[in-house]
């Protein structure tokens, strides 16, 4: 709720610097992945720093599509691109913590987690991720797929015989006598 339309605001700047949908896509990639970076540290700083960032990194994921949509450059490649460095940045983002978490000096007395859970809950946490995302890109491929083939046989139904032709009419007669 407030990101997207932070975002809004934010895209124009970009636009008048003439910065494609697809370099913001990598900037707010390299953006993630050094926020992803300052989480392994574990300091409060590095912490909230990286929080910062990934935050930043947010905000630019959605500018990169008003950039596309404005300037009707929307891709296959571009989604796709926003979605691998998206799931990339998202996806990392536990296991970074748990790393960092497990080896900070931070007082974990608030919560009971070993280190060795911590690192174990990152790193599912981005598996899981990961596979759930590769189910749901895979999916949607083959959607694509589906509806491309749909389309392409529509087209090929369209330019058969209609069910008017003579070669319809006549074996529909001749079946009918023979079923007599």
């Amino acid at each position: 709720k407030i990101t997207r339309p932070l975002s809004f605001h934010i895209s124009p700047i970009f636009l008048r610097l003439g910065i494609s949908a697809n370099q913001v896509t990598l900037l707010s990639f390299c953006i993630g992945c050094i926020g992803n970076v300052l989480f392994l540290f574990g300091t409060y700083t590095s912490l909230f720093c990286g929080m910062i960032l990934i935050n930043i990194s947010v905000v630019l994921d959605f500018v990169d599509g008003n950039i596309a949509r404005y300037l009707e450059r929307e891709s296959i490649f571009g989604g796709f691109l926003d979605g691998f460095c998206g799931t990339i940045v998202q996806a990392f983002i536990p296991m970074c913590l748990g790393i960092g978490m497990s080896k900070s000096m931070i007082d974990m007395n608030t919560i009971s987690i070993s280190n060795d859970n911590l690192l174990i809950i990152g790193y599912s946490s981005t598996i899981l991720r990961l596979l759930f995302d590769s189910i749901r890109f895979r999916y949607n491929a083959a959607n694509l797929s589906f509806q491309i083939q749909k389309k392409s046989m529509n087209k090929k139904l369209s330019f058969s015989p209609s069910l008017n032709s003579k070669r319809f009419q006549t074996s529909n007669k001749t079946d009918a006598i023979n079923n007599r």
